[in-house]
């Protein structure tokens, strides 16, 4: 028997993708699910939209409320969902087949994360089932990874879970939502399963807070310090990999603000920036809590070079990643 799935939806001015969203999710022709949709005070014909679809489908329900933000539309969603599991979708993305082979694997899991793709791209997953003495290592891979894996979407939750530790998104961040709340659903979860299939599309169609310049170094700073005091009296495996958590949040500051080319303050401005902040305590002591030995990968060639205190070399890198982002806005 099919479980119940609630997808939840948050909407704001989504015209332009909305159908295509929730088409690719009617034709999986998947049957007990309910599918949420949360207006959040658009001004163009999402609403309306919204309310169309529900009038010819019993599974979706619209709800309109005032532009409260995305965090408080996914809340929304949440104290209205009726499902066993729990899933979220961004209006300007869409579902792919394969999910539906995710959806007809019985969810024995507290926490199933499946493969998606980003433009042309594919990030598949490696198919493994964590059980509760295992799940630390899928935890701490999670959060070393945190662009991938710490989406809330492209994930099916456990919604008792959910409502039994009454999880929410926080309402008072600007950004890095989705990563604080998986961090605290991470923390009550035992068991994690990756399945195979890529069955979710991130679109690229919409310029985000990844792609384009910002001032938000701050907000960043106030979301990083929330999950830190969701962790406090975690087990010291999680504890490093927060560390690196931080750093790659430090990394996405350096490419999207500091060393961004929309940035208009001078180059030796710019890495005076970056000593200013990496010295903030959250900073600081992540840094420093990670061993040159633990850092693989292209991604923690920056932090190598920070505790190297090789400034201007690490800026190259930021430089370069910034130009890429750019690159893909325009293109």
């Amino acid at each position: 028997m099919e479980e119940k799935l609630s997808i939840i939806i948050p909407v704001y001015n989504d015209e332009k993708y909305l159908k295509r969203c929730l088409d690719s999710i009617i034709n999986l022709d998947y049957q007990n699910l309910e599918i949420i949709l949360v207006d959040d005070g658009s001004t163009d014909d999402s609403l309306a939209i919204m309310t169309d679809y529900a009038a010819q489908d019993e599974r979706v329900k619209a709800i309109s409320q005032q532009n409260l933000g995305v965090s408080v539309a996914r809340n929304t969603g949440l104290a209205q969902a009726t499902g066993n599991y729990i899933m979220f979708v961004d209006a300007d993305d869409y579902v792919l087949s394969p999910l539906k082979i995710v959806l007809n694997d019985e969810q024995t899991a507290d926490l199933n994360v499946f493969g998606f793709e980003s433009g042309e791209e594919q990030k598949v997953v490696r198919a493994k089932y964590y059980d509760a003495d295992e799940s630390i290592h899928a935890k701490t891979m999670m959060m070393e990874n945190p662009t991938q894996y710490l989406t809330a979407w492209g994930k099916i939750f456990k919604h008792d879970l959910i409502k039994k530790y009454n999880l929410r998104f926080n309402t008072n961040l600007r950004v890095a939502e989705d990563g604080n709340f998986m961090l605290q659903y991470l923390m009550k979860c035992e068991t994690i399963k990756f399945s195979l299939p890529v069955g979710y599309h991130y679109s690229k169609d919409t310029e985000s807070v990844m792609t384009t310049f910002d001032r938000k170094s701050e907000d960043y700073l106030t979301a990083l310090e929330e999950s830190e005091r969701n962790l406090e009296g975690c087990p010291a495996e999680i504890q490093k990999a927060f560390n690196t958590y931080v750093m790659m949040h430090f990394n996405i500051i350096m490419v999207h603000e500091t060393f961004a080319s929309a940035n208009p303050v001078k180059y030796s401005l710019k890495i005076k920036q970056l000593k200013q902040l990496l010295n903030k305590p959250i900073f600081k002591e992540a840094l420093s809590g990670i061993k040159l030995s633990e850092c693989h990968g292209l991604r923690m060639l920056p932090v190598i070079l920070l505790k190297m205190h090789a400034y201007r070399l690490s800026s190259i890198l930021f430089i370069v990643r910034a130009k890429q982002n750019e690159k893909q806005v325009e293109g």
